[in-house]
Parts: structure tokens; C-alpha cells; sequence
């Protein structure tokens, strides 16, 4: 008895010993706590609620699972609509989504995990692990324009790299491996031959392991010189391979014992099992077939796509979130060194690396770490939080953010056909959990027209959410809320706006304005007035004749993207149709909140690949 006693002692010194203080315990992250206790308004996460089930009712999305986490324990965590809208099958925590692009993230760590251990160097060249990758050629361009020489590419005339491809490259999407479709090509430049090349010689076929898939990129050239140029792309798909090849296990099983098992996230994979079939989510529509069917998970899988093929939930999820934001540690188990989750969350760009679409950059407040996006701005960002917020979200319609300096995490899970437009939702789980937050009161309220202008500088931006995707942003958007003018995004200070984005071809962009262009407050708009629906901020300079431009006349104020009617007012409508029309006529399928289109030479960019 004595002994049996000392050994639970032992036992519970040793749990002790490997959960440092302040990190997250199983249950912290299965059970729901007091709202309160950890800084949020009950009534605001209530308000959250029915804004979810209000769009759950159009049935595309036919429902959500919203999770967020707060100092290691669980802040929110509901279930809204249906799983299956045709079948009437209600939505449930532990739903099983097809979590697309968010797969890079595990893939990644998956990565780092080995490069932790000794057993892959993130510098040496790709080739050293798969030699059917060595000496991959470069497509030449046109040293005026930067366009491929086409007509080199038909005869299979290239130009040597400068350098090898390297596992860092794979992560950090500067390889010069590019993705299939053309809807990713570098907008501006005549790339979308090279991606339709990579579609034609190297497809993503669920039938075929991806080492078939990597020996057939081979054969192709690199769109770019490594480490020149930041493109969105494959990489990840060919790290699942070098992971294989390293590690000696196929990419499910390494995934399953390395990351899936220690982590106890019980419902993720690349498959879903027979006996969990009934919390798969379906996906609204008509869905590809076999064997370019993405979504056919109800199978055990041959291609193990470390960029798109994960499935997962909102709870699994969230483990996998806390062990980052504990520095690469839950319940005691470590995944990974915290100098290496720091390294994977910083932003690993140089300042004046070409981007090649995607809202990543110096003109977006993104960098890009080793798979993760990174805040790098203090006053804008589309990636709520502090600057060193990390995120990404997957073509399916997932989203996660993690935030640490709140030590929050954001996750909402739905199921759309891939490569919806889903920039309206990923907005409001932007925005409404910091909503949520209690802000602390102030000490005395101000009287009116007593305050004065250095004492409330300081918080110009703060905890105001209308136009901003962070409680901390100086970013805010025109007063009509749909960049009728042309001015899309603007930092709003005591000395008046600069202009962060415009649209494409919209009336400010038609009157010369620039992106890093100043209005002086002080100005006063000479032209016609342009009515309620834009602030006097915005009037300098557009006059009625280019605002006319647009479908819609200024005269009428747009709903904000988190509208009343939940986005599907008339008005709502009517500027998203539009929007998709100018979109199509670009050539590109508008995957984000269309606010995000790029209009200026160095912020160009195309759809978001998830």
C-alpha cells in the first residue's frame, strides 16, 4: 500500500514537472469557462451566436463551428445550423471539416520537427532529399517586361537556377514552384501559361502517391529563381514527400505518431473513418469527381496532400493552436523547441522580395514565416491582433488566428465549395471576438468637449471595429463601406488619411490617387457635395462625375460587410455581383473580400489559394 501510495506521488510530481505554469491542460481546452474570467462580454460572444445562426440560415454555408481560446482555456465553442442542410442533420463541436490550406501548417511543423531533430537542414538544397528534383531549370523572362518568353518555353529553352531550391524555400513559398490553376499567376505579368503547364504535366490525382506527384514536377521548370520571388504554391505537397523520405514512414503515419497522437487530436487526418462518417460536414453543390475529387475524404487516400488534404475540427484544431502559442508544448508533451516556433512565426521576407499575389507584403502589413502569415504592421494588417499575429485559412472556408499578446485563438470552421468567396465570414471572425473583449473602463469619464487633442491621441484606433480587421488598427475603410469612391482601405489620423488601397479601376485610382498618398484634414472639398453616404475625409479631389462611375451613386450609403441583413440586402447583393463581374473580367475568381483587391504596381495580387 505504502508503495502503491508513493507511486502516485511520483506520478503526480512528474505531471507537475512537464506542465510548466500557464500552459494549457486537456481540460482547459474541452471545457467552455466563464466568459468574464477570461476577459469577454457573455452578452457580446451571445450577439456572435446570432450572427452565425443568422447566415447559417441561407444554407451556404449551411453552418459553423466558431471556437476561441484565451490564456490557455476555453473561451467559446459553439455549434451553429447544419452539417448536412439537405438532411436536416444538426451542426455539432466535434464536426469534421476539410480544412484545405490550413494543412500547410501542419505540414510545416510537421517539417520543423524533423529539422529540430537533426535529421533535415533547412538550407540544404530539396535535391539532397529527392534527387529527382536536382538540377530543375528556370523559365526565362523578358528582362523589359518580366513576362516568360513563351516562345523558349514551347522548345524547351531555359535558363539554369542561380542557386538550388531549398527545404526554407518549400516553406516560405519561395521556391519557384508555382500551383496549377491560373488564377494564381503573378498579376500583371503573362504567368498563366506556366501554371496551366503545371496542371497539364503535373495534376493532383487522388489516385497516385505524391511521390509520383513529385517525380512528375521534375520534368517542369521553375516559374522563378529560388528565393527571388514570394509565390503562393506547392511547396508544401513536396515537403510531404522529403518527410517520407527522411522519416522512412509514409506522410499519414508520420503525421499520425509525431503530431495527431501527442497531441490527442483524435478526429484528424487524411480520411475520415467509416464509424465517424456521420460528423463529416458536406459540402453544398456539386463537387468534382474522382480522381480530382479534393473532397473525397471518405476514403482512406493515396495522395496525401501536405498543402490542401487534411481534415480536421474546431477542437483538434485548437490543440494544435495552443501548442504554438505555448512555444511548441501541450499537456507536457513537446513538439517542438520554442526558438523554432518563434523562427516558423517571424516574418522571414526581405523587404524587397518581388510578391507575386496575395495579401502578403509591405503594402498589406504581412510577412510571410516559415508557413505561416505574419502581422508586421502596427497600424494595418489583414491579420487581426498585435504585430507577430500569425494566421491562414483554407479554401474550404477555414479560418485560425493566433494572437500573442492577448494569448488568443481564433478558429472558425464551414463548408463551401472550394474557392467560394469567403472574405465576408473570414471578416467577422476578424472582428467580432475582439469585439467581444472587455475593454477596461477609464478611470473618470471625459466630459464632453473637455478632452483634449494629445490626451485622446492615443486612442485613435482602438477597440473600433467598423472598418478594421483588429481592435488595434489605425485601418478603417470609406464611410460607404464598399470603396465606392475608389478609396478601399485608409490609416486615419489626427493629421488626416493615408491612402493604404484602392480599388482596381475605381474613380480615386481614375483621379491619380496613389497608395502611401496624404489628405490634409484641413482641406475643404470645393466640388458638389456626394451626400451622407462618404465623410467629408474622403471628398477632396472625387468629384459627382467620378464617383458616377461606379453602378451605385455615392448618394447611397452601402451596409458595412457585417450587415443586418447578414449580407444578403438587396444593396449587399447588388455590390457583390458587381464586384464578381469586374473580378471575372480580370480573370481572376474572387476568393476574398473584394476590399482586398490590390491596385497599385507593388501590391499587386490575385485570389487567395486555401
Amino acid at each position: 500500500m505504502r508503495n502503491q501510495r508513493f507511486v502516485v506521488l511520483l506520478a503526480a510530481l512528474a505531471a507537475l514537472t512537464l506542465c510548466p505554469a500557464g500552459a494549457a491542460l486537456a481540460d482547459d481546452l474541452q471545457t467552455v469557462g466563464d466568459p468574464d474570467s477570461l476577459g469577454f462580454s457573455a452578452r457580446r460572444l451571445a450577439r456572435m451566436t446570432s450572427w452565425f445562426e443568422a447566415q447559417s440560415e441561407k444554407g451556404d454555408p449551411s453552418g459553423f463551428v466558431v471556437g476561441i481560446a484565451r490564456g490557455g482555456k476555453l473561451a467559446y465553442l459553439q455549434a451553429t445550423g447544419f452539417e448536412d442542410h439537405d438532411r436536416k442533420m444538426p451542426m455539432r463541436p466535434d464536426s469534421i471539416f476539410r480544412i484545405g490550406s490550413m494543412s500547410k501548417q501542419i505540414t510545416s511543423v510537421a517539417t520543423m520537427i524533423l529539422v529540430d531533430e537533426g535529421k533535415l537542414e533547412l538550407d540544404a538544397p530539396v535535391a539532397q532529399y529527392l534527387p529527382e528534383l536536382r538540377d530543375m531549370q528556370v523559365v526565362k523572362k523578358d528582362p523589359v517586361t518580366g513576362d516568360p518568353i513563351l516562345s523558349d518555353v514551347a522548345r524547351k529553352i531555359f535558363e539554369p537556377a542561380k542557386r538550388a531550391m531549398t527545404i526554407r524555400d518549400l516553406l516560405r513559398n519561395t521556391s519557384g514552384l508555382v500551383y496549377a490553376s491560373p488564377d494564381y499567376a503573378d498579376p500583371g505579368f503573362e504567368n498563366a501559361a506556366i501554371h496551366v503547364l503545371y496542371g497539364a504535366r503535373a495534376p493532383f490525382r487522388r489516385d497516385k502517391p505524391i511521390a509520383d506527384f513529385v517525380a512528375s514536377l521534375g520534368a517542369l521548370p521553375l516559374l522563378h529563381q529560388p528565393g527571388e520571388v514570394w509565390e503562393y504554391a506547392i511547396g508544401y505537397d513536396v515537403l510531404g514527400r522529403v518527410i517520407e523520405v527522411v522519416s522512412g514512414q509514409p506522410f499519414d503515419q508520420f503525421l499520425q505518431s509525431r503530431l495527431f497522437a501527442p497531441l490527442h487530436m483524435v478526429d484528424s487526418g487524411f480520411s475520415v473513418p467509416q464509424d465517424k462518417l456521420a460528423r463529416l460536414v458536406a459540402v453544398p453543390g456539386p463537387q468534382p469527381q474522382p480522381p480530382f475529387a479534393n473532397g473525397d475524404v471518405g476514403k482512406p487516400q493515396t495522395f496525401f496532400s501536405g498543402g490542401g488534404g487534411i481534415v480536421s475540427t474546431v477542437p483538434d484544431f485548437l490543440r494544435f493552436c495552443q501548442m504554438l502559442l505555448n512555444g511548441g508544448e501541450l499537456d507536457g508533451v513537446r513538439i517542438l523547441k520554442p526558438e523554432t516556433v518563434r523562427l516558423m512565426t517571424t516574418n522571414s521576407l526581405p523587404p524587397k522580395m518581388h510578391i507575386a499575389g496575395h495579401e502578403v507584403g509591405p503594402a498589406f502589413g504581412t510577412g510571410w514565416g516559415l508557413g505561416f502569415a505574419v502581422r508586421t504592421s502596427p497600424d494595418f494588417s489583414y491579420i487581426p491582433g498585435a504585430v507577430g499575429s500569425f494566421n491562414w485559412q483554407g479554401s474550404w472556408g477555414t479560418f485560425f488566428s493566433i494572437d500573442p499578446a492577448q494569448k488568443l485563438i481564433l478558429i472558425m470552421m464551414m463548408q463551401r465549395s472550394e474557392h467560394s468567396e469567403n472574405g465576408f465570414y473570414f471578416d467577422a471572425i476578424h472582428r467580432l471576438p475582439y469585439a467581444a473583449l472587455n475593454v477596461p473602463e477609464a478611470p473618470a469619464p471625459v466630459a464632453s468637449g473637455q478632452g483634449n487633442a494629445g490626451a485622446l491621441a492615443e486612442y485613435v484606433g482602438r477597440y473600433v471595429f467598423g472598418g478594421s480587421a483588429s481592435s488595434l488598427d489605425r485601418q478603417t475603410s470609406v464611410a460607404d463601406g464598399n470603396g465606392w469612391t475608389g478609396l478601399e482601405s485608409v490609416i486615419a489620423g489626427t493629421d488626416g488619411l493615408r491612402v493604404i488601397k484602392l480599388a482596381d479601376t475605381g474613380p480615386a485610382a481614375k483621379a491619380g490617387v496613389m497608395a502611401g498618398d496624404h489628405s490634409d484634414r484641413r482641406q475643404v472639398d470645393q466640388g458638389p457635395d456626394l451626400g451622407g453616404g462618404l465623410s467629408s475625409d474622403f471628398r477632396s479631389g472625387l468629384r459627382r462625375d467620378q464617383v458616377q462611375d461606379h453602378p451605385r451613386d455615392a448618394e447611397r450609403s452601402a451596409r458595412c460587410c457585417l450587415c443586418p441583413g447578414g449580407g444578403s440586402c438587396a444593396e449587399c447583393r447588388a455590390s457583390s455581383q458587381w464586384r464578381g463581374r469586374q473580378a471575372r473580367r480580370r480573370g481572376n475568381r474572387p476568393m476574398v473580400n473584394p476590399r482586398f483587391r490590390k491596385g497599385t504596381a507593388d501590391a499587386r495580387g490575385g485570389p487567395l489559394k486555401g
